[in-house]
């Protein structure tokens, strides 16, 4: 039955479908090659900023990460959050956004961030426009940007 389907199914889209699986699953293999880089932060006080590096990460990663840095003596409320995912290779589904998304609202009253900014090298990044939406949805100050300058300078004017 499933062998008569796919006789149905003209040469060229068959070559597409079969060229997309293969694309999947060689991007799939390459992320497993590359380890995924945890979740890290830097407090610069004297800028009033935290900044996360690391991969993409999920909601229990992220909770372990927000409360070692709520116990960090260097942490302060009105500090400027940025999470830096230029180097981030792992890519995240809309499932893990959300749970990670709901730990950093989870936290938010804790911490007392000013803002938020996602970095991004990408024009267009479908886990960071998720986690854009979702801060709109809970209310909290979250941006998405392309450009460091325009991030940190967006940050400031929040402190």
């Amino acid at each position: 039955m499933v062998q008569e389907s796919c006789r149905q199914i003209p040469d060229a889209i068959r070559t597409q479908l079969r060229q997309a699986v293969l694309d999947g699953w060689t991007a799939n293999r390459r992320a497993t090659i590359n380890a995924a880089v945890p979740l890290s932060y830097i407090i610069d006080a004297t800028q009033g900023i935290v900044v996360i590096t690391g991969d993409y990460s999920d909601a229990e990663e992220w909770q372990n990460l927000l409360a070692r840095i709520l116990t960090d003596p260097q942490m302060r409320g009105g500090f400027g959050f940025l999470r830096d995912l230029r180097e981030a290779t792992t890519p995240v589904d809309a499932g893990t956004v959300v749970g990670l998304m709901e730990a950093v609202r989870r936290f938010w009253p804790l911490l007392q961030p000013s803002r938020a900014a996602v970095l991004t090298p990408r024009e267009f990044d479908p886990a960071a426009f998720a986690a854009h939406a979702l801060a709109d949805t809970f209310g909290l100050p979250l941006r998405m940007f392309t450009s460091y300058d325009a991030a940190m300078e967006w940050l400031r004017e929040g402190s």
